[in-house]
Order: C-alpha cells, then structure tokens, then sequence
C-alpha cells in the first residue's frame, strides 16, 4: 500500500504457526513518527486510525476494510514508545556459540 507521502506499507499474511494465525506488516520506506497531533480527539476518541488510513491510496471499500483491522488490532499496534510492554508469550532463544 502507498501512503500519500510516498512512504509504502505491506501487511502479509503469514502461514499458521503451531495453530495460531499471525499477520505480518513491514514498512517499506522509512519508519517516521505520527504527529503530536494523533491521538485522542476532542471528543475522547481515537483518531490515530485517520491518519493511517487517510493516506492509504486504495478504494474506499479497502479503507474500511483496513480501519475496521486496524480497530481489531489496535492492542498489538504501538502508537508510541510509552505504550510498548513485555510479553511472555512469545519465547526464544539466543544461541551464544558457548560465549
């Protein structure tokens, strides 16, 4: 997907992993920061999803289709570094070679 500022988003679906689904999403161009202004609206809403899909260039169908995901997901998408967390649900390894 191109944004309007020229920057490229790719979302893929990845295969099942140990039966669970997953989706991939990759940005193709530099990664920038949304403006202060995103965020909650003055009616305590959420607008960050606006400034997401109003620069996708795709029909309008796909904007809903892409809003209405972007909702869906929104607890796994990071809007900043203060809401980033710790998981334990995802487990791995670092082989070290015996260092």
């Amino acid at each position: 997907m191109t944004m309007k500022d020229g920057s490229k988003v790719r979302i893929e679906h990845d295969p099942f992993r140990a039966g669970q689904p997953s989706i991939g999403c990759a940005v193709v161009a530099e990664p920038r920061s949304v403006g202060s202004d995103v965020g909650a609206s003055a009616d305590g809403s959420e607008d960050w999803t606006r400034a997401l899909v109003d620069g996708a260039e795709c029909s309008a169908r796909s904007k809903m289709v892409l809003r209405s995901m972007l909702r869906k997901c929104e607890k796994a998408i990071s809007l900043g570094e203060a809401d980033l967390r710790r998981t334990s649900l995802v487990k791995h390894r670092i082989e070290t070679g015996g260092a």
